[in-house]
């Protein structure tokens, strides 16, 4: 290197130096202040636009978002002015904000919850439950036939077919006579058949009092319940032994359902429930709570719950999907608010509380039992105040902007 560029250099690095010490002299004097990137970019800061799904998303002038093609909306220049303690600071937003966004709140309040436990089940191992076969009792042919198919319910005393049967004509005209001959033995032995072949006590007084021979057998069904099978159509011509209807009675159907270890304490004996089968649409069936397992499963962490309901209909088989509602018993006086209101976060959850006048804090809120559209508050609120419940992750993300801004101006200061 030559001599006149070594030269060259050493002066350079001498007024360089003497620049640097002469700035730090002025700045440790105050008379000039250090102006970092951050107070630069903050005191120059205009209105932007920023989308409304995503609020990193922001122009300096209005457009639309290029992740989603929203049209950006105005944000307030300062919104982050007060950070409440320990949390994330305030946030002030415009008229038209809440209004565009349709910003809504609810009061926080006192009332009583109930809770409606909802779990899967599977019809257990049932009593076989006794039939009735309701047979013509003697030879015939079907006249009418009642619509019932297998599964529908029936009423003791309902017609179920008529037949016409020779023998049945004959078996009235023979007690007609008998009653006319005056003939005890023979008259008791008329009244006996007929009432064998299903005839009923006041249909015996008619005949008696009209002397008039009905042509039909009317076939009633000896008891409530379902049909579990039947058989024949009109003209068919039948036994006396024909099982025209088959009947099943009440059953006390049992379900086990399997209860998360977190819901197990609203659960108890005697509780309603109801029971829907998934294969047999459309039909809801009112339970009851019989008992309760006495531990909770290793592996699956559900407790076996059982209940039962009676039913007459016969297609309900064993091992049948089931799915269990248990209304548990209400809780009164429980401070509550909308669970739309909740902003679930990895790190906890959290509210945005209404201030007034356009001003909004999130705030940190433990919470407890759900029920339907509400939710138990435990701490972070109190009676009477006001959260968002539409809105609220937007205004969320300008205070975690704020509070981004507010981090890096901290740092900035401490490295001064």
């Amino acid at each position: 290197m030559s001599q006149s560029v070594a030269a060259v250099l050493i002066l350079a690095v001498g007024v360089a130096i003497g620049v640097a010490a002469d700035r730090y002299w002025l700045y440790r004097t105050g008379d000039i202040a250090v102006e970092s990137a951050l107070d630069h970019a903050q005191s120059h800061l205009d209105p932007s636009y920023v989308c409304p799904m995503h609020p990193d998303m922001t122009s300096a002038e209005p457009g639309t978002c290029p992740v989603c093609g929203m049209d950006l909306v105005a944000r307030v220049a300062g919104a982050g002015e007060k950070v409440s303690d320990g949390g994330l600071p305030e946030v002030s937003v415009s008229p038209q904000f809440v209004q565009n966004f349709g910003v809504r709140t609810a009061r926080v309040a006192r009332r009583t919850l109930s809770r409606e436990i909802e779990a899967y089940g599977v019809v257990s191992r049932m009593a076989v439950s006794r039939h009735r076969d309701v047979t013509p009792g003697l030879p015939g042919t079907l006249e009418s036939i009642a619509d019932k198919a297998v599964g529908d319910p029936v009423g003791q005393g309902e017609l179920l077919y008529t037949l016409s049967s020779p023998e049945w004509v004959r078996a009235q005209d023979a007690y007609l006579e008998a009653r006319e001959g005056g003939d005890p033995g023979r008259l008791g032995q008329s009244e006996q058949r007929l009432r064998t072949l299903g005839m009923s006590d006041d249909q015996l007084r008619t005949l008696a009092n009209s002397g008039r021979v009905e042509r039909l057998i009317r076939v009633l069904a000896p008891k409530n319940g379902a049909v579990v099978g039947r058989s024949g159509e009109v003209g068919d011509r039948v036994a006396a032994n024909t099982k025209v209807f088959t009947l099943g009675g009440v059953s006390d159907i049992p379900v086990t359902a399997e209860v998360f270890e977190r819901q197990v304490t609203w659960v108890q004996p005697g509780q309603r429930a109801t029971v829907e089968i998934p294969s047999l649409t459309g039909l809801v069936f009112d339970a009851e709570v019989s008992r309760l397992h006495t531990e909770v499963g290793f592996n699956s962490r559900t407790l076996p719950v059982y209940l039962t309901f009676r039913t007459t209909n016969p297609l309900i088989k064993y091992g049948m999907l089931a799915d269990v509602t248990v209304h548990a018993a209400p809780r009164e006086n429980v401070l509550a608010m909308p669970r739309e209101a909740l902003i679930r976060t990895g790190s906890g959850t959290r509210v945005i509380l209404a201030l007034g006048n356009g001003r909004f804090r999130p705030v940190e809120v433990e919470t407890g039992i759900e029920s339907g559209d509400m939710v138990e508050v435990l701490s972070g609120l109190e009676e009477g105040q006001t959260v968002v419940v539409s809105g609220q992750f937007l205004i969320d993300s300008e205070s975690n902007l704020a509070a981004g801004l507010e981090q890096l101006h901290s740092d900035a200061h401490d490295h001064r």
